[in-house]
């Protein structure tokens, strides 16, 4: 017989031959003895080999169980995805591309990057914690976002040194000690306003003022009788009818303790009608116009309010 080693090498194939000895095996059906020469496929011997070395799980990742044996480790793969089951300790940098998802324990001895969503239910950092630039802050900096990262910046109190009134909307901000608020517009009143003193004194005839006009009315004279005012505008600044409301602010009669004083437009004049009530027992009311100036010397503000 030739020495083996002068036989061509081949990639063996599953149905190629091997040549071995049959043992004897009492626990066999049908023992044979005298170790006689058979053949095996190699199929076959691999078939037998493998359930002694490795003993594993389908998507399971394989480890040394024991000194000669593979089998499941905690760590599986699913299209693509690998999950560990049980705490993960990284001795060095840990870069991860993609998403992760950690649902126990990850300790990293060295550099953690994340280039995907990373979903961590505790975290505890030992060490620093750097933003987007690498830095790692200062004692008392606080880590916000940049909209496209993170800086360490410095945490903002309430106290404020100045204060500023930049813009017309938004929110008020707090930077750097710098508190703006914008000077928000106001909503316009849907009226002008033209405000008008009136004094007396006893039944001579009144007096008017303008204290302040923000309307187009130009006042012209005053009229009056006995608890009748008229005030007279010019033609061309006088509101037109259903435009104007007065608003008269009361008066304190020397007369009665029952006062009253109500105001109107009429075209191009203001009217102004002040009196007192009368009571006699049960029956209605009187009202008797009267001089506002009565007993002395008087003054009360009209508004004429004007609408646009």
């Amino acid at each position: 017989m030739a020495n083996i080693s002068s036989y061509p090498l081949i990639t063996p194939k599953s149905g190629d031959l091997l040549i071995g000895s049959e043992t004897y095996d009492a626990n066999a059906a049908s023992p044979v003895v005298g170790n006689p020469t058979r053949s095996f496929t190699v199929s076959g011997l691999g078939a037998t080999i493998s359930p002694i070395i490795a003993d594993g799980t389908i998507n399971k990742i394989a480890m040394f169980t024991s000194a000669n044996k593979v089998g499941d480790s905690t760590i599986s793969s699913t299209s693509g995805d690998i999950t560990i089951a049980q705490s993960l300790t990284v001795g060095d940098s840990l870069i991860v591309t993609q998403d992760g998802s950690f649902g126990n324990d990850l300790f990293v001895g060295n550099d953690f990057t994340v280039t995907g969503d990373t979903v961590l239910n505790t975290v505890r950092i030992t060490s620093t914690l750097a933003d987007t630039s690498s830095s790692v802050g200062a004692p008392g900096q606080v880590l916000s976002s940049t909209a496209t990262g993170t800086a360490w910046i410095n945490h903002e109190t309430q106290v404020f040194s100045s204060l500023t009134t930049t813009g017309t909307s938004g929110a008020a901000t707090l930077v750097e000690g710098v508190l703006n608020v914008p000077q928000y517009a106001s909503s316009a009143l849907p009226y002008t306003s033209l405000f008008v003193k009136l004094t007396q004194s006893g039944n001579n005839n009144p007096t008017y003022s303008v204290l302040s006009n923000g309307t187009g009315i130009s006042l012209t004279g005053i009229g009056y009788s006995t608890g009748y005012t008229t005030l007279f505008m010019a033609s061309g600044t006088y509101p037109a009818d259903g435009e104007a409301m007065i608003v008269t602010g009361g008066y304190r009669s020397g007369r009665s303790s029952n006062p009253t004083m109500t105001g109107f437009h009429d075209g191009q004049t203001i009217k102004i009608i002040t009196g007192y009530y009368e009571f006699n027992g049960t029956a209605e009311a009187t009202f008797v116009k009267d001089d506002f100036g009565f007993g002395g010397t008087q003054s009360t503000i009209i508004e004429i309010r004007v609408f646009n």
